[in-house]
């Protein structure tokens, strides 16, 4: 075929010297339409034809085409799964952000820590976020320490005065502005 390597006449005047094609087919190529070209060969006096038909060539271009499709679609094909793979790569960490946020903001549970797994951007927003949820732990434990603080003075405070009530019977004296003593 066209493609590995073209047929060929050797002619001298109207004479098939030589040829390689089939016999029905080295009619053909002078018969049909062809694509040949032709070169004198002046010290033998013979004329050089190499040619091929033309339904042949399409032949060839067809499975050509064929074949660029095919190693297209491979192509689109191998390019599809990498992109697939290299958005899961990306999302993937994104989706464990998102659903640990979202567990912190259903439950209101800031006692989880979030792995930090690169140093890229969703690297550094995990470790922001982490770091965030830490300084709310922080915050949180000490509000929670100084409302320990809080009721546990408030409760002092309230024995304190218990016992002076209690202790207190009749003890209770008021005076007038003339200055006489009512009990």
């Amino acid at each position: 075929s066209f493609m590995y390597g073209a047929d060929y006449a050797l002619r001298q005047k109207d004479d098939v010297l030589m040829s390689t094609l089939p016999k029905p087919l080295a009619g053909a190529m002078y018969h049909e339409q062809p694509l040949a070209l032709e070169a004198p060969l002046d010290r033998l006096g013979w004329r050089l034809r190499v040619g091929q038909p033309v339904g042949q060539i399409g032949a060839s271009l067809r499975s050509l085409a064929l074949f660029y499709v095919w190693i297209g679609l491979a192509v689109l094909g191998v390019v599809a799964v990498g992109a697939l793979l290299l958005a899961r790569r990306i999302t993937r960490p994104l989706a464990r952000l998102s659903s640990v946020a979202q567990a912190v903001t259903d439950s209101g549970q800031i006692d989880v820590t979030i792995p930090v797994l690169g140093n890229d951007e969703v690297g550094r927003l995990a470790a922001a976020l982490d770091s965030m949820l830490a300084r709310l732990r922080e915050s949180r434990d000490g509000l929670e320490r100084q409302v320990n603080d809080r009721t546990s003075e408030l409760r002092d405070s309230e024995a304190r005065m218990r016992a002076v009530i209690d202790n207190v019977i009749d003890a209770i004296i008021t005076i007038d502005e003339r200055g006489i003593v009512h009990s």
